[in-house]
């Protein structure tokens, strides 16, 4: 008898394999072995907010206004149909993984050109993995031999059903986002000339770029430092030290459209030969190995003023290429990402 811990959707192709073969298989849930956590009021918790609102402690949230309020809900309201339609794409992936299928095994996307035309094919019936994977297009063909095993499952008229469906949902979904788009920059047009300067930023393209000024407005008079926009946003790091010891303390919640947006920015600065901090990294492609430098220098932190980060070195921020005319917003938007005052700032400034 075997034993199976739930773990995602991996475990469904050895449930198959194992019972198929007439062996007996115990399928464990691993939340039931935990512990209940505890409980809390909110009367006290009601209690003390009014107590500190009574002493002044508190300030007020932003509140956007007309057009900011639009251009926001254009904009949050396309994050879940993109989180929609991924989840859509995971469903499908779901599927096919019950009736080991495993394209994404294989093919870097699982709904790109070929991996859609083999996912069809499944559905109008053919079930031969040697004419599914000839279905493979451009630099994908290399790997006919690893198609035609990840082809070769239990695919059912049940599973064709299903995959319909996704597919047909997955679809709805990209057109409703393309239509959004319109929306989102009829709404933005107010701040088109900010947006255009946010973009000269590495990393910040129009999606991301139309979610900053969504989110904070595109004024930074309200923040008065960038580190205080980086904190607001849920990017500045913890510090919780006593005694000379540092314990966990780990970043605040934030603003989490805008901390989505900007991780994602940075994640795309990163895979690019172009990123900032390249030349802390071997030359060569954009997918390589990070190389720790022998000794690093020390760059002031932004999580306290007067403390110092080992971690960074000082040449891994390089000036932007395009630095003329550069907003307010602009400035305090790569002063919050990469750590760096914007250059020319304090001429400007004067």
């Amino acid at each position: 008898m075997f034993e199976l811990k739930i773990t995602g959707v991996y475990w469904w192709p050895v449930y198959h394999a194992l019972a198929g073969a007439g062996i007996e298989v115990c399928v464990c849930n691993a939340a039931h072995m935990r512990n209940v956590p505890g409980r809390k009021r909110d009367i006290t918790d009601c209690q003390w907010i009014a107590e500190l609102h009574e002493y002044g402690l508190l300030r007020p949230s932003f509140i956007p206004d007309a057009q900011v309020t639009a251009l926001r809900q254009r904009t949050r309201y396309r994050k879940k149909l993109i989180e929609q339609r991924t989840s859509e794409g995971q469903r499908l992936a779901k599927v096919l993984e019950d009736a080991g299928i495993k394209i994404d095994s294989v093919a870097s996307r699982l709904l790109g050109k070929s991996g859609r035309a083999m996912i069809e094919a499944l559905i109008a019936g053919e079930r031969d993995p040697a004419r599914l994977a000839d279905l493979a297009l451009r630099r994908l063909r290399r790997k006919t031999e690893e198609l035609q095993m990840a082809c070769d499952g239990r695919f059912t008229a049940g599973h064709a059903q299903m995959c319909r469906l996704h597919l047909d949902a997955y679809d709805h979904l990209t057109a409703q986002i393309a239509g959004l788009d319109k929306l989102v920059a009829e709404a933005a047009a107010p701040f088109e000339r900010l947006i255009a300067r946010l973009i000269t930023i590495p990393g910040v393209g129009q999606r991301t770029a139309e979610v900053i000024v969504a989110e904070t407005g595109g004024d930074m008079a309200r923040f008065a430092t960038a580190a205080r926009l980086a904190a607001w946003a849920g990017l500045a790091p913890g510090d919780n030290e006593s005694a000379g010891k540092r314990k966990k303390a780990p970043t605040r919640q934030g603003d989490r459209q805008l901390r989505v947006a900007m991780v994602e920015a940075a994640w795309a600065t990163w895979r690019t030969a172009t990123r900032p901090g390249s030349a802390a990294w071997p030359a060569g492609s954009a997918r390589v190995t990070r190389r720790r430098p022998r000794s690093p220098s020390r760059t002031p932190c932004c999580a306290s003023p007067g403390r110092s980060c080992a971690t960074t070195p000082a040449t891994s921020t390089p000036a932007p290429t395009t630095t003329s005319g550069a907003t307010s917003a602009t400035a305090s938007i790569w002063s919050a990402t990469t750590r760096t005052p914007w250059p020319g700032s304090a001429s400007r400034s004067s």
